[in-house]
């Protein structure tokens, strides 16, 4: 298996697994404007045999790695590429980012445990998230680092307040 960037070849293949997996995919469209190079989304894909056989899709923010889709086409299912593709992120970006987050509904068993799987915790919960049946999706979220031990303040002077 190899996993690498998604690329313009890959974008229709990316598109069908989309549909395959989920109810309301990405679009191509959407897919297309992640390889602007301007936007803060990646997509990885997980290439079987010179097919692509599923893909993890990722949003960097300023402090969190939010994941926005993985999908894993049904006939490569059960086969570890869904936990390659966690890894793959945590290998590129764990020294840049501390803190992984995601969405996903709460009625996706196998999803669930595959992220608890990997220490993601639930913290919360969007009402109505998922728009075409009104599922409610958990927030789950991973952190690496010791909360509290994110940041370091240098002080630079003394605070004299505001004037006028």
């Amino acid at each position: 298996m190899l996993i690498r960037e998604m690329n313009v070849r890959d974008v229709d293949r990316v598109s069908e697994v989309e549909n395959l997996g989920f109810a309301r995919p990405w679009s191509k469209d959407m897919l297309y404007s992640d390889l602007d190079g301007q936007s803060k989304a990646v997509v990885l894909v997980a290439e079987v045999e010179g097919r692509v056989a599923g893909h993890v899709g990722v949003w960097r923010a300023l402090d969190e790695l939010h994941i926005t889709t993985l999908a894993v086409d049904p006939d490569y299912r059960r086969g570890g590429i869904a936990s390659a593709l966690i890894e793959a992120v945590f290998e590129r970006y764990g020294a840049e980012y501390d803190e992984f987050t995601l969405e996903v509904r709460e009625n996706n068993f196998a999803a669930i445990n595959l992220y608890e799987k990997f220490g993601f915790e639930v913290i919360g919960r969007r009402i109505d998230y998922y728009l075409d049946n009104r599922e409610d999706a958990l927030v789950m979220t991973l952190r690496t680092a010791p909360v509290g031990e994110e940041f370091e303040f240098e002080t630079i002077g003394e605070y004299t307040g505001c004037s006028g």
